[in-house]
């Protein structure tokens, strides 16, 4: 059982006015083609940080399975979302898919093969990070397992879980991927038209 924390709550600063996240993109808003292929991905739950809801990204819509958590604070860095997300989370998850919302390359076919990797080995390795990789470079998503949850909570480096991983090298295992697309993200207007021009 994974659930997919989906990071939505940034400040796209480097894109000037426009919260890069509600650039189009096959058209749909670029969260909701992410959401998307998430959603379709074997996982257990999508919780959906942002730092208001004013674009209602789920339509007023509610389940079980999805939904949006507001991180007032997000301000102060990523992890306050990852934290946000992470305490929404179903108490019985075995680990945390941590996603970026720029990311709108990784289909859920790659989202999949993060997770099978992880998946099948939890059950021998209870402090697990599953991380993927391209040509030696470490991309995203990664997965924690739920062991880490009170070192993640705790956690007071504001630039995600990096530290954490860090430190627990010997608990990592590389998933090695066909694409780059866990390493393509979108921060700013020439990566937007790099990628998609």
């Amino acid at each position: 059982m994974v659930s997919a924390i989906l990071l939505a709550a940034g400040s796209s600063k480097r894109m000037g006015a426009q919260d890069k996240l509600l650039l189009k993109y096959k058209g749909h808003w670029l969260v909701n083609h992410v959401m998307q292929q998430l959603w379709e991905a074997n996982i257990d739950e999508l919780i959906i940080v942002r730092k208001n809801n004013s674009e209602n990204l789920l339509g007023g819509k509610k389940t079980e399975r999805i939904k949006i958590v507001l991180n007032p604070i997000a301000e102060k860095g990523m992890t306050t979302s990852i934290q946000a997300g992470i305490r929404a989370a179903k108490k019985d998850a075995h680990g945390y898919l941590i996603c970026q919302a720029d990311m709108p390359l990784i289909s859920t076919l790659e989202y999949n093969q993060i997770i099978a990797s992880f998946e099948s080995k939890i059950a021998d390795s209870p402090r697990l990070i599953t991380v993927p990789f391209f040509q030696n470079q470490k991309g995203n998503p990664i997965i924690l397992s739920a062991a880490y949850l009170q070192e993640i909570l705790a956690h007071q480096e504001m630039e995600g879980c990096r530290a954490i991983v860090k430190a627990n090298v010997e608990n990592v295992s590389k998933v090695e991927m066909n694409t780059n697309h866990v390493l393509v993200d979108v921060d700013t207007y020439e990566d937007w038209e790099r990628i998609f021009s």
